[in-house]
């Protein structure tokens, strides 16, 4: 081309439409690639940190304690204080809403009372023969040596045999156990004594007939450390065999010493 003074040595960009539009389908430029490079670096680098502290906390808490039989499990639990073994003076089992006094069964109890099943005498020769509580709205419990009773421990973390307690049922009035039948494996009953609240966890329950308790129940005659036994008339169901309002079956529940083990005596076996 001549040149001319309109016409500087420049010549003028011929490009086909088609080839214009070609820089913009080629991406962002390289700044914008710069900056998305940057923000997936730290978020990987910001990745791998949290799954770093992840698994570091994963070690922190301390493993399960091993538990004796019939005791609840302690992973992380600081060992109690002990309660001191102490005349109970109160009992609340929340699942049921029982919440009663707890009194001493005394010879002077059993002194006034018959088996209204069999009309023998509560006491005689020295010896209770019979567990028939004075009041239907309060919760006994039985002492060992008290007129020869051959069981019956206070509660307490430091208890070596069977804390039993008693209390009458009714289908026809209101009394303090009747809704005993209704606790199932896991529900607390609480002991209040002078020296703290104890916590006991519901096992098992029992329904022997009267007269065949001791060799059905085979908890009674043998004594645990932290184990509490509850004994009251099964009334659960007209179905029940009754004479005279009275059953001829019992409901027995069986219940476990919630504490951790450095704070418990060593169940027998």
């Amino acid at each position: 081309m001549t040149q001319t003074p309109e016409s500087p040595d420049i010549e003028p960009d011929v490009v086909d439409a088609t080839e214009e539009e070609e820089p913009k389908k080629r991406g962002p430029k390289a700044w914008v690639i710069a900056v998305i490079a940057v923000v997936v670096i730290v978020l990987i680098i910001a990745a791998a940190v949290i799954i770093s502290s992840l698994g570091k906390n994963a070690n922190t808490l301390p493993p399960p304690t091993a538990t004796t039989s019939g005791q609840a499990a302690t992973a992380g639990m600081s060992p109690g204080a002990p309660v001191a073994a102490a005349d109970p003076t109160r009992i609340a089992i929340p699942a049921i809403g029982i919440d009663a006094a707890v009194k001493l069964y005394t010879i002077e109890d059993a002194q006034g009372a018959k088996d209204p099943l069999t009309q023998i005498p509560c006491y005689e020769n020295g010896i209770i023969q019979c567990i028939n509580p004075p009041s239907a709205m309060d919760v006994y419990w039985l002492q060992k040596g008290l007129g020869g009773l051959a069981f019956g421990d206070r509660p307490g973390t430091d208890a070596t045999g069977n804390v039993v307690m008693s209390g009458h049922a009714s289908s026809t009035k209101e009394a303090v156990f009747t809704k005993l039948y209704k606790l199932a494996a896991g529900d607390d009953i609480q002991i209040t004594t002078a020296n703290g609240t104890l916590t006991y966890t519901v096992v098992k329950q029992y329904r022997p007939q009267k007269s065949d308790i001791y060799s059905q129940v085979q908890e009674m005659t043998q004594q645990q450390p932290g184990r509490l036994i509850l004994v009251t008339c099964d009334h659960s169901s007209p179905d029940v065999p009754q004479s005279g309002g009275s059953s001829f079956d019992n409901i027995v529940i069986v219940a476990q010493l919630k504490v951790p083990d450095a704070a418990a005596p060593t169940p027998t076996a």
